[in-house]
């Protein structure tokens, strides 16, 4: 079973599903958590030289929005494949809508006029083969907060230029996801608000997936939540 975690950062995201791991381990239910672009994988090392700097822009290393964006795309592909047919739960942190969401502006801004042109067929492969996405829990809080989380959590000040790609970021992502459900009507979508008490969102989310009788992998044999 796969549950997919979106939402922009900052929004609570990755303290539910710490949450949620601790639940199924609670009840002995084998699962593993996912940070898509954390990941190890061969391109760590130049990730995290890329998220030394503001994340928002481009810098020395990363001249080109296409470059970065292929990196991306390498590194979820790898992480993907790796894991595509475990059969217990797995909780990805991010997957491909963030990396549709943010690349999509970046793309946009240096290629005004023509980036559709890349964006369309780099969304055709990230969609080609992707895994089947059970759940996708989509966390969001109102931007204003999430800003603030981010200056102190991370003690980033953000420009109005910076703040604008934020609620274009979170625009991109909520567009992308109501595209992704359209097109797979099995996928179970629950919107959840990162203001509220973990164990809370975390029992709506078990309660959904008790509902939909998801199962725990993809054999139909085996139990459902």
């Amino acid at each position: 079973m796969n549950i997919v975690f979106e939402g922009i950062d900052a929004s609570g995201k990755t303290t539910i599903i710490n949450k949620l791991k601790e639940i199924f381990d609670a009840n002995n239910d084998n699962s593993q958590i996912i940070a898509d672009i954390k990941e190890p994988t061969p391109l760590l090392p130049v990730f995290e030289s890329m998220f030394s700097s503001n994340f928002l822009e481009l810098n020395e290393n990363f001249k080109t929005s296409i470059y970065q964006t292929l990196l991306f795309a390498c590194s979820h592909f790898y992480v993907q494949e790796k894991n595509k047919n475990n059969k217990h739960i797995t909780i990805y942190d991010r997957d491909i809508f963030t990396l549709l969401s943010y690349q999509k502006e970046l793309l946009r801004q240096e290629y005004p006029n023509n980036y559709n042109d890349f964006y369309k067929p780099f969304k055709e492969m990230l969609m080609f083969e992707n895994k089947q996405i059970d759940m996708l829990v989509y966390v969001s809080i109102p931007l204003e907060e999430n800003i603030q989380r981010k200056i102190n959590r991370d003690g980033l000040l953000f420009s109005e230029e910076e703040k604008e790609k934020l609620a274009i970021f979170k625009k991109n992502m909520e567009a992308e996801i109501k595209c992704y459900t359209e097109q797979h009507p099995n996928t179970i979508v629950l919107n959840l608000d990162g203001r509220e008490n973990p164990l809370t969102n975390c029992k709506k989310i078990i309660e959904c997936l008790q509902e939909n009788k998801i199962k725990k992998s993809g054999n139909d044999n085996e139990e459902v939540l």
